[in-house]
């Protein structure tokens, strides 16, 4: 049984796990429990003998253990010094161990650590590779006034991360390693999908498209070897405590309320100093009138994978001034507010997904726009003002609805490098000429209905070296797949 078969209303899903459970002999293991909860509620039914099944919780909560109704419980405590140093070797590596002037240092520094193996884990890969006595009495020092500038367990744990979280120096990285934690706690995250909202935000300066990302995938990777993310298959996690820690350095600017279930936004006076968003991944229905923030410095919001949002008032983007990003993606708004053509300083909008969206507003004020994503939406027209957007270097217009692509707005998207326009109905029609004239384009996707159009970009792109492409000839008479 996967998690991810049980239906989402919540009854039905305890209801169905229930059954299951009970058929069963079954071990289930829960990890890292903040909270206490009734077992029957949510569908575990309450082990006992006779039924030879057992259930088994890791929490930093022994007042959670006992809600829960835990018969014993085992306290894992931190690790020895020996321990430790077996461990922090084990993320440095064993050759620092032959600069003698570091060993005093060494074991002062695995002591800061407490026993905690994050800590250790996250200290050492900050560590790796240096071997100047200077620098380790320097990190010495540097983390000593990080654990003593703080009060309480948990805040000491977030100082003792925060000192390696500052030896990243490069601002535009601590940056990157921040928005990991607009994302739910213990989500994978999709490493394309996390590079591509950094270049948004402008983390990775400018360069070809190719550029970016492989300056994206070398900052993921420079955070999984330091041990701020952890390496989740193809894709990246922030553990819990990166991301309370992360949290803790950004209150009150970040707003994150991803994956928790929610059914209606927070009420306006929580919006007052924020700069980042995160709604994600909710149940939010609607945005109503009544709602209308005042935070003029937020600059990305994050609603998406809201999947029953079909309403925002036109009163909710009013104060937004500042507002750079915006994923209305996988919601199911049939259409966007017109407030939203006075958002001049808006990078990214993001509407990918959004079957019901049949209405955006003109984009003609919005000269700053550079991401333009509306795959898989309902409009049947280019929306109002896309000429005018000549910053945009992305454009996705796959949609099996669009009807029409009016003459002679390619060529005015000179900066554009990714082009999606791979749509099924034949009065779409693209001049070959046109699409050769966009000189920057390294991804490309489109269909051609004449021969000649299809030919003459053909011939333009010999000798380019694009990252990317689909061609596809689709007329009465013959049909071409070029890659």
């Amino acid at each position: 049984m996967n998690i991810e078969d049980l239906p989402k209303p919540e009854q039905k899903r305890a209801a169905v796990l229930r059954n299951e459970l009970r058929q069963i002999r079954h071990v289930l293991i829960l990890d890292d429990v903040w909270e206490g909860f009734v077992l029957e509620k949510v569908g575990i039914p309450i082990p006992i003998f006779s039924n030879g099944s057992r259930l088994v919780l890791t929490s930093r909560s022994n007042v959670v253990c006992r809600f829960i109704g835990c018969s014993e419980i085992v306290e894992v405590p931190p690790l020895s010094n020996e321990e430790s140093m077996n461990l922090f070797l084990a993320h440095t590596g064993r050759g620092i161990l032959k600069v003698p002037s570091l060993e005093e240092i060494l074991g002062d520094i695995v002591g800061e650590c407490d026993g905690l193996p994050l800590a250790i884990a996250v200290i050492a890969g900050s560590m790796k590779g240096i071997y100047d006595v200077v620098e380790w009495r320097n990190a010495l020092t540097e983390l000593g006034d990080h654990v003593t500038s703080v009060k309480g367990t948990d805040k000491e744990i977030y100082g003792r991360l925060k000192f390696s979280f500052d030896r990243l120096e490069d601002s535009n990285i601590q940056n990157c390693f921040l928005y990991c934690s607009l994302y739910p706690e213990d989500y994978r995250i999709p490493r394309v999908e996390l590079i591509e909202y950094w270049i948004d935000e402008g983390f990775l300066e400018r360069g070809s498209r190719q550029q970016l990302h492989d300056r994206g995938h070398t900052i993921l990777n420079r955070l999984v070897n330091n041990c701020l993310l952890e390496k989740a298959g193809d894709d990246v996690k922030m553990h819990d405590v990166m991301r309370d820690m992360t949290l803790y350095i950004k209150h009150p600017y970040f707003m994150v309320k991803a994956g928790t279930g929610l059914k209606e936004l927070p009420g306006k006076q929580e919006w007052k100093d924020v700069e980042r968003v995160s709604f994600m991944m909710n149940m939010v229905s609607e945005i109503p009138p009544s709602l209308s923030p005042n935070c003029e410095n937020l600059s990305t919001l994050l609603l998406q994978n809201n999947e029953s949002l079909e309403r925002i008032s036109e009163s909710f983007f009013q104060h937004m001034h500042s507002l750079s990003i915006l994923d209305l993606s996988y919601t199911s708004i049939e259409q966007l507010p017109n407030s939203v053509s006075n958002l001049e300083t808006l990078n990214a909008l993001v509407l990918r997904g959004c079957k019901e969206l049949r209405y955006v507003p003109s984009l003609e004020k919005l000269k700053a726009l550079r991401k333009l994503d509306l795959r898989g939406t309902g409009i049947e027209k280019v929306p109002k003002g896309l000429e005018m957007l000549a910053n945009l270097t992305y454009l996705n217009l796959c949609t099996e609805s669009l009807k029409e692509l009016p003459i002679a707005i390619l060529p005015r998207l000179s900066c554009l490098q990714c082009l999606v326009l791979y749509v099924k109905l034949p009065s779409v029609k693209m001049n070959g000429l046109e699409a050769a004239r966009l000189r920057k384009l390294e991804v490309f996707e489109g269909r051609f209905n004449e021969l000649i159009d299809f030919n003459a970009y053909i011939k333009s792109i010999q000798g380019r070296e694009l990252t990317s492409y689909l061609l596809v000839m689709a007329s009465p008479k013959a049909k071409f797949d070029a890659r």
